[in-house]
């Protein structure tokens, strides 16, 4: 079984070190004070536990994930004022902050309400050239800035699974030539064991990497990079609004790079579950394919998500075609597919740290 990095490869057709002997030790300043524990249970506003949200304590830069009925725990606390935060995709943030008294616990029940944004009443936000890019304004586009904040906690969901919870899951994968009338002509197949921790950062206009024994990747941007803020602050979002094309159900987020961006980069969409926010599906789309190769004419990538735990997704299914200028003897296009077999966390996702 073949190894790589998160790093999803398309092929295209062409700690500080401590110095000398410790510090002496500090004085003792009296009797220490001993930590504190919070804990809690988040639920909806309408009383149904909520799994799998995020629980931060910004002071302390601490996150988890809840555990499956929702409860949380955290030790080690420091005395004193604490800001809480808990997310979950669909619902409002709670945020809070609490008093944790010397060798205390301190009990929470957030209570998260439901984000309600009706298809049928989505303005859509035309698309026009990308001038200015960056995350949308919510005074000029709320419901746009609604839906782009729900699919940034997808991938700020992902990042945090992969950061502190990782998981390598096996995909396997099939080769195959595309002929002109869109025939499959499979040439091999093999299975791939990937790790979630494993990224790249995006790079505006940086998306291909140099010539290697494999020939040039693009370097694919999946749901982590909607989490950077690179990546966001260098594409325009628009809401086309509900996606009659697939059945109902699904809104459609664009995104797309500066027109003053001549260096190929990527383009796309990102579909999410009107009713749960969850993200679906996405597709991703080389700009300025030529400037990367003269005989380069298309490369895009379709991606499915699976969601593993409640809330909680990997990519499902990978669809990559290439086309290129035809030679002779050569078909005009490949094709590159990853399913997704199985997934192993590393660290379980437990409530407890």
């Amino acid at each position: 079984m073949a190894q790589q990095t998160h790093r999803t490869f398309v092929l295209l057709a062409a700690a500080m070190l401590a110095a000398g002997a410790a510090a002496p030790a500090a004085r003792a300043q009296g009797p220490a004070l001993r930590s504190g524990v919070v804990r809690g249970e988040v639920r909806a506003t309408t009383g149904e536990r909520i799994p799998y949200a995020i629980v931060s304590l910004v002071s302390g830069g601490r996150q988890r994930f809840a555990d499956d009925s929702g409860a949380f725990w955290f030790g080690g606390i420091a005395p004193g004022p604490h800001r809480v935060v808990v997310r979950q995709i669909g619902f409002s943030p709670f945020d809070t902050t609490i008093v944790v008294p010397p060798d205390g616990d301190v009990v929470l029940a957030p209570r998260l309400g439901r984000i309600t944004v009706q298809l049928e009443e989505i303005t859509v936000s035309a698309r026009t050239a990308c001038e200015r890019p960056g995350p949308p304004n919510p005074a000029l586009h709320p419901q746009l800035a609604v839906v782009f904040d729900q699919l940034r906690e997808n991938a700020e969901r992902y990042l945090l699974m992969a950061d502190s919870y990782p998981a390598e899951y096996r995909m396997a994968r099939t080769f195959g030539d595309l002929d002109a009338a869109g025939e499959i002509h499979v040439r091999y197949r093999d299975t791939v064991a990937v790790r979630t921790d494993a990224r790249w950062r995006y790079v505006p206009g940086h998306v291909i990497t140099e010539s290697s024994r494999d020939g040039r990747r693009l370097l694919l941007p999946t749901l982590p990079d909607l989490a950077d803020s690179t990546f966001q602050a260098g594409h325009c979002w628009y809401l086309p609004g509900p996606d009659t094309a697939t059945g109902g159900g699904l809104v459609r987020v664009d995104f797309v790079p500066p027109v003053w961006l001549r260096a190929p980069d990527v383009e796309g969409s990102a579909w999410l579950d009107a009713a749960g926010y969850q993200v679906r599906r996405a597709t991703v789309r080389l700009t300025e394919p030529r400037r990367s190769d003269w005989r380069l004419l298309e490369l895009s990538v379709e991606m499915d998500f699976r969601e593993i735990v409640p809330s909680i997704v990997l990519l499902g299914h990978v669809s990559a075609v290439t086309r290129a200028l035809q030679q002779p003897g050569q078909y005009p296009g490949r094709v590159e597919e990853q399913r997704l077999l199985a997934v192993h966390f590393l660290r379980p996702l437990s409530a407890r740290e």
